[in-house]
């Protein structure tokens, strides 16, 4: 038999949408937002396989709040400059801290999370199919911040 027939195949869930889960495959899910629209998921969580940053050591843990901290800085500089020079204003970094500094920290929180659950999927499974969500790009817009 061929080596790659009988080889086990392991996704990774990136989707709470059922539909495009493959079925004979052992399924590993990044977050426990994949399991949204399963009915009872959450109070049976224990049969799922979910990838996520439980457990994780306070050192870790530390590091990756200092290298959200250390990107923010940066980018909070980055984006102050360009947001000035998109509008034509000549506003401080303080202003802008206060206007996109929660989104931002929040959107860099998010990114974290998943770069480092990748990763942790990555090394502890062996992964070999990968399932997105199936996004348009009407879907990313939002009419107010109400909307996220």
């Amino acid at each position: 038999m061929d080596k790659y027939l009988s080889k086990k195949n392991n996704c990774l869930i990136l989707d709470s949408n059922q539909e495009s889960w493959p079925k004979n495959s052992s399924l590993y899910y990044m977050g426990y937002w994949c399991l949204e629209k399963i009915e009872s998921s959450f109070k049976n969580r224990d049969k799922f396989e979910v990838v996520n940053s439980a457990g994780k050591e306070s050192l870790a843990i530390n590091n990756q709040m200092n290298e959200i901290f250390q990107v923010y800085n940066i980018l909070i500089l980055d984006l102050s400059n360009y947001l000035n020079k998109f509008h034509k204003k000549n506003y401080s970094k303080k202003f802008w801290e206060i206007v996109i500094g929660p989104w931002l920290k929040i959107f860099l929180g998010i990114v974290s999370e998943r770069y480092h659950g990748l990763n942790d999927a990555f090394s502890k499974f062996d992964i070999n199919q990968i399932i997105l969500a199936d996004y348009e790009h009407e879907d990313f817009f939002v009419e107010n911040v109400g909307d996220l």
